[in-house]
This record gives structure tokens, C-alpha cells and sequence, in this order.
């Protein structure tokens, strides 16, 4: 009975011993939890930027190459769609930001643990995102809606260059190309 007692009290003491290294894990000082919150923000944001380079940086490359080819008023919609999509999903970008960061501000002053400062920064970002709806798909559709009219030019460009290569109007007559 007196070793059944003793192994009980090693395997309590052992599950003792993991709770506080798991309790020692989730309240991290004041500092690093900050520092783990402000490293995470920063990788959002740089993600965020990428996508925003890469995406609408590669629409600006393509549509400057048109710029002298493609009809004005084609060329006039497609810029006006595309900047009428950065304008929105940047603003929306940045509004979700500036609520995060200030949320973030008010909870260190607050005293508020880590958690806690997350809950509450997470909470203050579901309100920015209820407007979603309304900012983030006009923003698809434009933006989508220009690459595409840029896109049909170059599509459009393309079959009707090889269309009137391929013609036989533009082929020199048989009688021409006989000749030695």
C-alpha cells in the first residue's frame, strides 16, 4: 500500500511539475508577450504589403505597356477601375490597422495581459470587418474587372494579329512567289 502511495504521489507531482511549465508558457512576461504581439502585427502587415505590391504592381506594369496601343476610353476605364480598387482595399487595409494598433495601445495602458490585449484587438477587428461586404468585393470586382479589360486586350491584340498574318488578302499573289 505504502509503494501504490508513492507512485501516486510521483505521477501527482509529475503533473504538478507540467502544469507549471504550461502555466509558465501561457504568462510570459509582460515584455516578450508584447514583443511576441508587435512580431505578429509586423508579419501581418508585411504579408499584407506583398500582396499588395505583387498584385496591383503587376496590373501597373501590364497596363503601361498598352498605354500608346489600347483605345483611350479603354485605357481611361481600366486605370479608373483599378485605382478606384487600390483606393478601397488599401483604405480598408488601413482602417483594420489603425483599430488593431489603437486597440493594442489602449490595452498596454489598460494593464491587460496578452491574451486579454488579443481578445480585444481581435473584437475591435470583427467591427471593421463587418463592413467587408461593402469595401472588400467592390474592391475584387473593380480591380478584377480592370485586369480583365486589359487582359482582352492583349487577347484581342493577339488573335488579330494572327488572324491577319493568316489572311490570304495580305499574301503575295502565287504568280509572286513563283518567281525565281
Amino acid at each position: 500500500m505504502k509503494r501504490a502511495f508513492e507512485h501516486l504521489n510521483k505521477r501527482v507531482q509529475a503533473l504538478e511539475e507540467g502544469a507549471r511549465r504550461s502555466h509558465a508558457r501561457l504568462t510570459l512576461p509582460r515584455s516578450d508577450a508584447w514583443d511576441q504581439l508587435e512580431r505578429h502585427q509586423e508579419r501581418e502587415v508585411h504579408y499584407a504589403n506583398v500582396i499588395l505590391l505583387l498584385g496591383y504592381g503587376g496590373f501597373f506594369a501590364l497596363w503601361t505597356t498598352v498605354a500608346g496601343k489600347m483605345p483611350a476610353w479603354l485605357f481611361g476605364l481600366s486605370g479608373l477601375m483599378i485605382a478606384f480598387s487600390l483606393l478601397l482595399f488599401i483604405s480598408f487595409e488601413l482602417a483594420k490597422t489603425a483599430v488593431s494598433s489603437a486597440s493594442l495601445t489602449r490595452s498596454k495602458k489598460l494593464g491587460l495581459t496578452a491574451n486579454q490585449a488579443i481578445d480585444r484587438s481581435n473584437l475591435a477587428v470583427d467591427v471593421i470587418n463587418g463592413w467587408q461586404p461593402w469595401i472588400f468585393y467592390p474592391a475584387v470586382i473593380t480591380g478584377l474587372g480592370a485586369g480583365l479589360i486589359v487582359l482582352g486586350f492583349f487577347g484581342f491584340t493577339l488573335f488579330s494579329e494572327a488572324y491577319s498574318a493568316a489572311s490570304p488578302e495580305d499574301a503575295p499573289p502565287a504568280a509572286e512567289i513563283a518567281r525565281p
